[in-house]
């Protein structure tokens, strides 16, 4: 399906309705989960999540002016800010390798 009148929806919601229908309002509701998984995460002291949670907040605070989600600027940082909280937690998660003792 595509957009009705190109350009009209600018917020975060017509593209998601034109999207995915009558179940955009799941897709928000699972949208709201993630995002709320992921301040869970911060406040459990997880810092590695925090950009990524910055730049969420940042997406939805202007979702009633233009749809962040869906242009480069939300692509690139979700995935950018994603990728450094999976690279943190692995070389976190990477067992350290004990230095050599030196026998006298």
């Amino acid at each position: 399906m595509s957009t009705p009148r190109v350009g009209i929806y600018t917020t975060m919601f017509g593209p998601f309705f034109v999207d995915f229908g009558a179940f955009a309002p799941v897709f928000c509701f699972l949208l709201g989960a993630l995002i709320s998984w992921t301040r869970s995460r911060v406040l459990a002291g997880e810092i590695a999540v925090l950009p990524l949670y910055i730049a969420f907040v940042m997406q939805v605070a202007s979702a009633i002016v233009v749809n962040t989600f869906m242009s480069a600027y939300g692509i690139f940082y979700n995935l950018a800010f994603g990728a450094l909280w999976l690279a943190i937690v692995v070389a976190r998660s990477r067992p350290r390798a004990m230095g050599r003792e030196v026998m006298a």
